[in-house]
């Protein structure tokens, strides 16, 4: 017992030499200067270079990844109810606002170019959702799901800009983007949307009108 409490301590103080050891990676889990352990169990902690960065008696650590293009870092985990949490290791040079969309989903506002990326927890490992648009909207996940929006057109229509949308949807448990054949239009340029049921999301409008859209009827196989 003493033995095994030595090798665990040994690899606490210094995760970077254990992180080249077959064993400690039953321990360990190492992402470029960022160590987790111990690796899958609550109450373990993020470290950088050997110093504790962060760490929550209810929270286990997951994963991390860096921001693109910036120097901050996203962390995602997870408690005992299956809640997932984020967390932004910000560089101060970095002009970033994170929102936890919940699921395991999380969305990065850069404050200064105003382009939304979103990170997902898959298999616990996160990653950035891949888009070719710059003007992403609105991520929305529920449970199963994720939908979010990019601004397709901006035009004045009786002295008001109009901004269209499309929408697109993706599974937790899939890498497969379905762009939604859904336009909806709105003065505002981000769609208020939520899930209320587990195909239908219903888009509130600038004006307080009210949609409520079955997504199953757009992407069949993805329900």
């Amino acid at each position: 017992m003493s033995q095994i409490l030595l090798f665990l301590l040994s690899i606490l103080l210094c995760p970077p030499v254990f992180a080249e050891s077959s064993h400690a990676s039953l321990f360990v889990k190492t992402v470029e200067e960022f160590t987790i352990f111990p690796k899958g169990q609550p109450n373990n902690a993020v470290y950088r270079d050997g110093k504790l960065l962060l760490q929550s008696p209810t929270v286990q650590w997951l994963d991390l990844i860096q921001i693109n293009n910036t120097e901050s870092w996203l962390v995602s985990g997870i408690d005992e109810e299956g809640k997932y949490h984020g967390h932004l290791l910000l560089n101060e040079k970095d002009k970033l606002a994170m929102t936890n969309q919940g699921y395991g989903v999380y969305d990065i506002l850069k404050k200064e170019t105003g382009i939304l990326e979103i990170y997902r927890t898959y298999k616990d490992q996160l990653e950035i959702i891949k888009t070719k648009y710059k003007s992403v909207r609105s991520p929305t996940a529920s449970p199963t799901h994720l939908v979010f929006a990019h601004i397709r057109d901006s035009r004045k229509e009786r002295n008001k800009q109009i901004f269209e949308f499309r929408l697109h949807l993706i599974r937790h448990d899939s890498t497969e983007i379905k762009s939604l054949k859904l336009y909806p239009k709105d003065e505002s340029a981000k769609l208020e949307m939520q899930w209320i049921d587990k195909s239908k999301i219903q888009i509130r409008y600038h004006n307080g009108k009210r949609d409520t859209f079955d997504l199953k009827k757009y992407a069949p196989t993805l329900f």
